[in-house]
């Protein structure tokens, strides 16, 4: 699964570039639409969880013990990193030059300052994602910004092995998109806003989505490739998830999952061949390898060298977001 990992790094320097961009004040920084890598995260978690319980067929506890200490030591990290640096960051979005650029982050660490202790005990849990903000304002996006989805990852991890045990069949899975996505367009009529898609009802059929990749077309090749026919029904699955949940992220995570898995002898295979070869190239692969470090460690480290640029640039944005692209590249996290 190296172009895997290569989809991954791919992933993780696109939410870092939009960061980048971000905190530069650049105005195209909303264009980068940061929640596409993100959704397609969601999506290959789903496939890589299903292949890992299907493979190993562990006890839950171990599976739970074995999840945990991939996401939480780095995390702890970066949130202690986070909470370190908090003063810079406070200097960087009220009373630097670039603050005028900066209300939502100002916002957002208002409802921070009013409940830190709170925030922090909540962030140690992992599961601040599940908190609305009617709960407690801003729990999403505190302290971290990065961390909501880890959140949200943690909530899978939580439930995955019960519910790909239950996906048994076509017809199984079928019901259990249907029911996460009528879950999600409850919440959507409840009204809770949780600032980002950081509760697990909120992407589930992302999900399941990705286990249903990996249960019915990936697991029974054994390592081989589908037959047309079969690719081609889950290409047409693919496509009517994704216009169900009305996601841009969802056609490209499908679209990068049929270039890995593309069958022989089907037409557009020198195409997909030349993806995945691109996707595992070493440098990809590294890349990869440490995206999860890059993706929740990047923040902070933008924090500490806008601090440095701020006085000797000024608010010479353009020239702050070249040189951060410069400082901040994914080579430190390798």
């Amino acid at each position: 699964m190296v172009a895997f990992e290569g989809l991954r790094g791919v992933m993780a320097c696109w939410v870092m570039f939009f960061h980048i961009a971000a905190f530069a004040g650049m105005p195209f920084a909303n264009q980068l639409r940061p929640a596409v890598p993100v959704d397609v995260f969601i999506l290959i978690s789903g496939f890589v969880i299903a292949h890992l319980v299907a493979s190993k067929r562990e006890p839950y506890g171990a599976f739970i013990f074995r999840r945990f200490m991939r996401l939480y030591p780095i995390y702890l990290v970066a949130l202690v990193a986070a909470i370190g640096l908090m003063d810079i960051y406070r200097h960087i979005i009220f009373d630097s030059p670039l603050a005028p650029f900066m209300q939502s982050q100002q916002l957002r660490q208002g409802e921070v300052d009013d409940a830190l202790l709170t925030h922090v005990l909540v962030h140690l849990t992992l599961l601040h994602g599940a908190l609305p903000d009617a709960v407690l304002p801003g729990s999403s996006l505190a302290l971290l910004s990065p961390a909501w989805s880890i959140s949200l990852e943690w909530q899978f991890y939580l439930i995955a092995p019960f519910v790909i045990a239950r996906i048994r069949g076509f017809r199984a899975f079928v019901v259990a998109f249907l029911l996460a996505y009528g879950a999600f367009w409850l919440i959507v009529a409840s009204g809770l806003d949780f600032g980002k898609p950081s509760f697990i009802l909120q992407r589930l059929p992302h999900f399941i989505l990705g286990i249903g990749a990996y249960l019915f077309y990936f697991q029974p090749l054994a390592g081989g490739r589908a037959s047309p026919r079969m690719f081609r029904i889950m290409l047409a699955v693919g496509a009517v998830c994704a216009g169900l949940l009305m996601s841009p992220a969802v056609v490209i995570g499908v679209a990068f999952l049929a270039a890995i898995t593309w069958p022989e002898g089907m037409g557009g295979e020198s195409f997909a061949r030349r993806v995945e070869a691109v996707l595992s190239l070493p440098a990809a692969a590294a890349v990869g390898a440490a995206s999860y470090s890059l993706y929740i460690l990047h923040v902070p480290i933008i924090w500490v060298v806008l601090s440095l640029l701020l006085p000797v640039l000024g608010a010479d944005r353009m020239t702050i977001f070249m040189v951060m692209l410069l400082r901040v590249r994914p080579r430190s996290y390798l």
